[in-house]
Formats: C-alpha cells, structure tokens, sequence
C-alpha cells in the first residue's frame, strides 16, 4: 500500500532551505544585472556615481556622505537624485524603466 506525502510544513527549515538556495539561470542573470549596473555606473560622471554609489550601495546618510565628498548636503541630494535619472536612463532599454 503506497503511503502519500506528507506536505512541506512551511514554518520547516528544510524546506525554506530548498526555496532559498538561487538556480543555475537565477544566479547567471543576477550577474548580468550586477555587470550591467556596474557599467552604467562607470558611465556617470565622478561626482554622480559617488554620490549615488555612497547612497545607494554604501547605505550612506545625505550627511555622511556630504562629509565623505566635502559638499553641501543639498548638492549631494541633488547629485544622487541626478546620478539615479542618469542610470534609469542608460538603463531604460534593458529593464524597461
């Protein structure tokens, strides 16, 4: 007599395990993406991608980064807001942003 399967509990470590571990094509593209990112970064003007670099990868304050690049606080918002409209730029035909 054949038994059936019991579900996957989903409060059960084992099974989130499964769901976390990223396939083969998940990994290739996420690295596509990170490459295509970098370059669009290597695109912007200095003072763009260090600001938004600082921001967005680093997960820096306006403030912290201000003292970092020795600039107001507003020009660094002000960088990274159009350091970001550069790369949605550049990146618009691949993403569809």
């Amino acid at each position: 007599r054949k038994t059936e399967p019991e579900p996957l509990d989903p409060n059960d470590e084992g099974s989130s395990l499964i769901e976390m571990r990223p396939d083969p094509l998940r990994r290739c593209l996420r690295k596509e993406e990170i490459l295509m990112l970098r370059r669009a970064l290597d695109r912007l003007p200095e003072k763009y991608r260090a600001a938004v670099i600082l921001r967005d990868v680093e997960d820096l304050s306006y403030r912290e980064i201000s003292q970092i690049l020795g600039r107001p606080e507003n020009t660094v918002k002000s960088d990274v807001l159009r350091g970001r409209r550069m790369l949605r730029k550049i990146l618009a035909p691949y993403f569809d942003v």
